[in-house]
């Protein structure tokens, strides 16, 4: 596991890549977090506008992880990470969002459907504590469980590249069980994340008030943000045993 941290410096051109990988996360960085400032006013349109293109930004560095990810599984010693193919990594970018969308989307439904039945029968027998534990339980639930299969879904995805990779939770299940390095893996992946989050929201909290202020906390976020994407690749790579 400590590979992850340092592997990516043994490719020679490493720096090139970092820095373009760079430019995609501070863009997307900058127009998703504007938004929650007051640097910009009120405008509905304003906002949206820049909330879709952060997204947009992301799917190139997105398609590049997907191909990360596949050169990592294939290679052992002194990795050597692709090159940019900014088309391809768009294309396969959006793929992937769309892939990682359907699971949350299909369980935000289930949840609300169940929340409804749950409302209507704590309503019956007067039980608003039944229902608020309910409730907790069929929101949080289906967040933990995507989380937790999330490095399973992304191996399938890097495999076969289908619409459904986020949803073939049955696959994911025999890939996890047949990985014993699967748990380490998400402990270490989920921690750097919650961490890098903390990070970023107390980065921004401070540099929110004013523009140069926050883009010197946008430039700092991404540049920490895009070293721990490298290291989450590995992760997300060898998560699975490549023998499965």
């Amino acid at each position: 596991m400590r590979e992850a941290f340092n592997y990516m410096f043994k490719d020679n051109f490493f720096k090139q890549k970092l820095v373009i990988y760079f430019v995609f996360v501070f863009c997307s960085m900058f127009c998703m977090n504007l938004v929650n400032t007051s640097l910009i006013g009120n405008s509905k349109n304003t906002t949206s506008l820049l909330s879709l293109l952060g997204m947009v930004f992301l799917f190139i560095p997105s398609g590049y992880m997907i191909s990360a990810i596949k050169a990592i599984i294939c290679q052992k010693e002194n990795i050597v990470l692709p090159v940019f193919n900014y088309k391809n990594n768009f294309l396969t970018g959006f793929k992937y969002f769309v892939s990682a969308m359907l699971p949350c989307f299909l369980l935000a439904i289930v949840s609300m459907v169940v929340v409804f039945i749950v409302g209507i029968v704590s309503g019956i027998l007067k039980m608003k504590l039944l229902f608020l534990i309910c409730s907790i339980i069929v929101v949080i639930f289906p967040i933990l469980l995507i989380a937790y299969f999330m490095l399973a879904f992304v191996r399938i995805f890097a495999e076969a590249g289908a619409w459904t990779s986020f949803l073939q939770f049955k696959r994911a299940h025999e890939l996890i069980k047949k990985s014993p390095s699967y748990n380490k893996c998400f402990g270490v992946f989920f921690l750097i994340n919650t961490l890098l989050a903390i990070v970023s929201a107390l980065i921004f909290a401070v540099c929110g008030k004013a523009l140069v202020l926050f883009i010197t906390g946008t430039i700092i976020v991404g540049i920490i943000s895009t070293y721990f994407a490298f290291v989450n690749m590995y992760i997300m790579a060898k998560a699975v045993d490549w023998r499965v």
